[in-house]
């Protein structure tokens, strides 16, 4: 075995990489061992562990690329890059998952009477707050409109729905063609809450070297003519 090998796999049982987390992911093995044990857990506690998986998720893929980049010989890269994609895949799977949907809006019921500032409160709102910005990785790289160019196959792509509650962030076809642009929403009447914000800490000396829109460099990557607002 070489030593590429090597590293990988005790680095795969270290970190309880594919076959185990795929199988203690799935929702009926869960339900089946609760059930021998005559439990049910409330959505909260199911919210809570499920936040738990997918964080171990991210570290175990930190690790990985930790390992990459300061112990891994170059020929192990491709191998690498599979294990990293797997990691990935299996998160982001989770994190767009009817179920979490469903543990969140539960655990939002269940939380109602608490007082806002708790410590179970707080986890509903901070979920359901990272619920919006995963979905500008998901759904706004499927549905909406795609007036600028941008690399590759990508697909981002502009959902005006996502717009107030995701802060703007939803023109994400206007984002991944100027990536550094602090406004996204470029095009006339696209509301951007987070440009209004880092204009006001701007004009007030918080924030500086901010890069604006250049509407040249927009005119480039359009597909139609459409002058940029």
């Amino acid at each position: 075995m070489s030593s590429v090998e090597s590293r990988s796999s005790a680095i795969s049982e270290s970190v309880g990489v594919r076959a185990p987390c795929e199988r203690c992911f799935t929702e009926n093995d869960q339900h089946e061992a609760l059930l021998e044990r005559g439990l049910m857990p409330s959505q909260l506690e199911g919210l809570r562990e499920r936040l738990a998986e997918i964080n171990d998720l991210g570290r175990a893929r930190a690790l990985l690329g930790w390992d990459e980049r300061t112990q891994m010989p170059p020929a192990g890269a491709e191998v690498r890059a599979e294990q990293v994609a797997t990691l990935a895949r299996i998160r982001h799977e989770l994190l767009i998952s009817d179920e979490l949907g469903r543990l969140i809006e539960g655990a939002a019921s269940e939380t109602e009477s608490l007082p806002y500032d708790s410590d179970d409160a707080s986890l509903v709102r901070v979920a359901l707050l990272h619920h919006t910005t995963w979905s500008i990785n998901s759904i706004c790289h499927v549905y909406g409109e795609r007036p600028f160019a941008t690399r590759g196959a990508d697909r981002a792509a502009n959902f005006w729905p996502l717009a107030v509650i995701s802060f703007g962030e939803s023109w994400h076809n206007s984002h991944h063609a100027d990536p550094t642009c602090a406004r996204h929403g470029v095009l006339r009447g696209q509301l951007d809450p987070s440009a209004r914000l880092i204009w006001l800490l701007e004009k007030v000396g918080w924030a500086y070297d901010v890069r604006w829109p250049v509407q040249s460099r927009f005119e480039g990557r359009r597909r139609d003519r459409e002058p940029v607002g």
